[in-house]
């Protein structure tokens, strides 16, 4: 607990869906991600992204790619999954 796996994947999706190297890994393209979490609510989540202190110039390429749902209170049954499945 604690030792900022959260932000690293908040990190590394970024960069992925910016096109750019992440840790010696460049993605061929522009990633389009979607990062379903049941945990972290909206406001805290922007908090920690602000934390990450990203440029403006990456978030501005990653954000038509990444899609990042905050707390959800879904239950991950089939008839969900293929739901949101669908919808993405």
């Amino acid at each position: 607990p604690k030792v900022g796996k959260s932000d690293f994947l908040l990190s590394l999706f970024v960069h992925l869906a910016a096109g750019e190297e992440f840790l010696g890994f460049m993605p061929p393209r522009p990633l389009r991600i979607f990062y379903f979490q049941a945990e972290i609510g909206y406001h805290y989540l922007r908090e920690r992204l602000q934390k990450l202190q990203l440029s403006p110039e990456l978030i501005n390429k990653a954000k038509d790619n990444l899609y990042i749902t905050p707390n959800s209170k879904l239950c991950l049954d089939e008839v969900t999954i293929e739901a949101l499945a669908q919808h993405i």
